[in-house]
């Protein structure tokens, strides 16, 4: 018995409990998207809000509230989407979220966010979405 309550805990501890969270987003603050998708081309831009990208990242988030995982490890992201509130990190099949809750990670499809793209344009840094 003493043995299968040391596994249940190790389990706990190295899977963690999944949860439901509900990131508070506010609909008319905007995000500077940041993207390095390459790891040798990074871009940034402002999503503004009431843009159609600003709508896909608000259906994106909302979609994906379940089974979030407390997260411990940093990630080097290929995007990341910030504003005063809320930090969102994607790389790979995973989205990190780094709030005043803590930090939490979950599942995602790359083609999920593929969306969150900065136009090239030649000669500048910054541009608006």
């Amino acid at each position: 018995m003493k043995h299968l309550s040391i596994i249940f805990f190790l389990s706990i501890i190295f899977f963690g409990c999944s949860e439901t969270i509900s990131l508070k987003i506010p609909k008319d603050e905007e995000f500077m998207l940041r993207t390095n998708i390459d790891l040798n081309t990074p871009r940034s831009c402002i999503i503004k809000p009431n843009t159609e990208k600003f709508e896909k990242l608000l259906k994106l988030l909302g979609e994906n509230n379940v089974n979030w995982k407390t997260e411990y490890a940093s990630i080097y992201p290929r995007v990341s989407v910030s504003n005063s509130k809320i930090h969102v990190f994607f790389s790979g099949n995973l989205i990190v979220t780094n709030w005043d809750k803590g930090q939490y990670s979950h599942q995602i499809k790359e083609s999920d966010y593929a969306f969150l793209r900065c136009e090239e344009k030649p000669n500048k840094n910054e541009e608006t979405q």
